[in-house]
């Protein structure tokens, strides 16, 4: 009898993290399909990102992440994001499937699906099945928070939401004392600092909390036992760490200046306007409550301001973390005091790490500049705050089970199955309706135009002619030059279609400026109210035009040389 039991306690254990794995990917494959199906092609930002990736099995290999705005206001200034981590994890995606825009979002879908069935690898390891079913419930509701515009995005912050959670859980686990291989914290930690530098100072704030807490343990003879395993575990996360860091630092020996020192420069100047403290602050607390009706940053813009609702309410979540922390925290207290070995329990852990993480990124965004403020500079708030949820409902998991052990709805051992059931058919819910409607009209845009270039080009030239792109008008500077230095390499082109960078950078073999006189030249010139930004060049021969069905008085015309 009692092998029978475990037989099918075993069984049902198995089912619940099936149910977990599906529930975390349904949203996210939903979201590629639809995206591929729908024809998107990256353009603008994204179309320098899918260059990169292109050029990782090339001769020449980026050293440098996405470009970033710190030289708005001061070109002097302008510098790279800190790594391009992301690039090389997309690239073999890309090659699979023949280097064209379904293996971008492959690649990308790779990275978040991979991050986020860690995570619930991790949550497992750390807190058992009532932990696995409450990480998976977060995942769920953060894919439906990001919407199709952001689940498999490539933009460089979206693809780091589900790394920022891996790297909490991780550290998480670490302080814990649970079995978290180390290298998986670096992974994580260096994917998210690589991505986004308003990501920096939450990753070396959590790091540093790792090794000074590490190095205390060490020393104080509590990790004596796994101290082999330990040294070992080490030396693993230090080789891997420099392995997804050998691009950036290659990249110090390739630049003069490098992108260390102008990231220094930008950490140091001082310059510029800074949002005042109390908006970015009120931004900050109502994006602990990230929900529909209440303040729905996800799929805004630019951040929304903050209300009086939205702040009430991120205050409330902020103090019951801090609450269940004390809760946590009063025991040990009494136990130093009267000189009993004294620790802090998992859920303790879980809550400091996440005061000191939510803080960490609280005072990050001080140094933000005055200016456009775009959500996605915020995309690992959504991993902090599911990671606060995920704390505070294991704490209150224990008083869940009492309570349906007294109304007598469910047995407790069933609940975790109960719960991943559910979970499987909101995310397929949120796949199917909660992602919202796919409408990228540059995309779009960047699709036809790139479709109509290269038919040409496949027509009446030899595969391996140089192109060089030129354009006139804001769609050509924002989108177009960009998607084509994509798609046109992908075709097997060589691209010429970048303007200059203040500063050296890994794609100035791109630069218009370098194309060969042999190059055949594509010019793009847009057109709003009938009025030309530019004039056809001489001799030019017009493919077309294609209509901007963002704005119906806008269409780019095609021209070659």
């Amino acid at each position: 009898m009692s092998t029978r039991i475990e037989g099918a306690a075993a069984r049902k254990l198995r089912l619940t993290r099936a149910a977990c794995v599906a529930a975390v990917l349904a949203p996210m494959l939903i979201a590629y399909v639809r995206l591929v199906a729908g024809g998107w092609t990256p353009q603008g930002d994204e179309g320098l990102l899918a260059a990169k990736v292109h050029d990782v099995f090339t001769a020449h290999p980026p050293t440098m992440g996405m470009r970033s705005t710190t030289g708005v206001n001061d070109p002097s200034l302008a510098a790279h994001q800190p790594g391009p981590m992301q690039f090389y994890l997309m690239a073999p995606f890309n090659v699979l499937v023949g280097q064209n825009p379904a293996g971008i979002l492959l690649g990308t879908l790779a990275i978040v699906a991979a991050s986020a069935l860690a995570c619930l690898w991790v949550a497992h390891r750390i807190g058992g099945t009532p932990l696995l079913v409450i990480v998976t419930g977060t995942i769920v509701c953060t894919q439906a928070l990001l919407g199709i515009d952001g689940i498999v995005r490539p933009l460089n912050p979206y693809p780091a939401a589900f790394p920022v959670l891996l790297m909490l859980l991780s550290a998480w686990g670490l302080l814990a004392r649970r079995r978290i291989p180390a290298w998986l914290y670096v992974v994580a930690a260096s994917f998210v600092a690589q991505a986004n530098l308003a990501n920096v100072v939450l990753v070396a704030a959590i790091s540093l909390v790792l090794l000074v807490i590490g190095a205390v343990r060490l020393r104080s003879g509590i990790e004596s036992s796994r101290f082999r395993g330990s040294v070992i575990g080490g030396a693993v996360a230090t080789g891997v760490l420099v392995l997804v860091w050998l691009p950036s630092l290659v990249e110090l020996w390739q630049h003069d200046p490098n992108n260390l020192e102008q990231l220094a420069s930008y950490a140091t100047s001082g310059g510029g306007a800074h949002i005042g403290k109390l908006d970015i602050s009120g931004a900050v607390l109502s994006g602990l409550m990230p929900i529909p009706g209440v303040y729905a940053f996800a799929r805004a813009v630019a951040m929304p301001s903050p209300t009086t609702a939205s702040l009430a309410l991120g205050a409330v979540f902020a103090l019951a973390v801090v609450a269940v922390l004390v809760r946590e925290v009063l025991p040990v207290v009494a136990d130093l005091r009267a000189k009993r070995p004294a620790r802090l329990s998992l859920v303790g852990c879980g809550c400091a790490l996440w005061v000191f993480a939510a803080a960490a990124f609280f005072f990050s965004t001080w140094n933000i500049r005055d200016g456009f403020v775009p959500t996605y500079w915020f995309v690992a708030l959504l991993a902090i705050v599911a990671f606060g949820w995920s704390v505070l409902l294991l704490a209150a998991w224990p008083h869940l089970l009492a309570l349906l052990h007294r109304v007598g709805w469910l047995r407790a051992d069933d609940l975790p199955a109960a719960l991943a059931a559910a979970l499987v058919a909101a995310s397929v819910l949120v796949g199917s309706i909660g992602l919202g409607s796919y409408k990228w009209d540059d995309s779009d845009h960047a699709r036809d135009v790139g479709a109509m270039v290269v038919g040409y080009l496949r027509g009446h030239v030899p595969a391996g002619t140089p192109v060089r792109v030129d354009g006139a008008g804001f769609l050509p500077f924002a989108s177009l030059t960009q998607s084509m230095a994509y798609q046109l390499p992908a075709a097997g082109f060589p691209t010429y279609a970048l303007t200059a960078w203040p500063k050296p950078e890994d794609t100035d073999f791109r630069q218009r400026d370098r194309a060969p006189k042999s190059a055949v030249r594509i010019v793009l010139i847009d057109t709003v109210d009938g009025k030309s930004a530019g004039k056809p060049p001489p001799g030019g021969i017009r493919l077309g035009q294609v209509k901007f069905h963002g704005a119906p008085d806008t269409v780019t015309t095609v021209w070659v040389a």
